[in-house]
């Protein structure tokens, strides 16, 4: 039995499917006790360029990251979350010429922050020069970079 499921389990990882792994949400309960859930994710294996260097750049960010800080529960979730997706973009999109762009949910959160003097902030403090597909172009660091 232990033969077999070693063989399935190489099977899939030669084959590059999507792999299975748990990921742990915490919650706390009335008492301020700390209940650990855990829930599968298939982590999907990257397909471009863009999605390995996200992949590699979330991994670090959740392997390095010291267990008991909140940088860790944020890079894991982040981790988990893309790797659900395959590591593709969420915030830019391909238009129909071709040329990289926002998302439309990229765009309505970019909207909120050319509104924010409304609020008393100023929309140069989030909407820099960096924030710019074009600029990017095609290469997969820079867009990874951007995401």
């Amino acid at each position: 039995m232990r033969v077999l499921m070693s063989i399935l389990l190489a099977g899939v990882v030669l084959a590059g499917a999507a792999v299975p792994a748990l990921a742990q949400d915490d919650d706390i309960d009335a008492g301020g006790a700390v209940i650990q859930k855990a829930a599968l994710v298939v982590i999907a294996p990257p397909k471009s360029d863009i999605a390995r260097i996200i992949k590699t750049g979330l991994q670090q960010a959740y392997y390095s990251a010291d267990k008991s800080t909140r940088a860790y529960n944020q890079a894991q979730k982040l981790y988990f979350f893309y790797g659900a997706r395959g590591f593709e973009p969420l915030w830019l999109s391909t238009d129909a010429a071709g040329n990289v762009t926002f998302s439309p949910g990229a765009e309505k959160i970019i909207d909120v922050f050319k509104a924010s003097e409304l609020e008393g902030l100023r929309p140069s403090d989030y909407l820099t020069k960096d924030l710019d597909p074009a600029a990017a172009g095609s290469d997969p660091t820079r867009l990874a970079a951007l995401e």
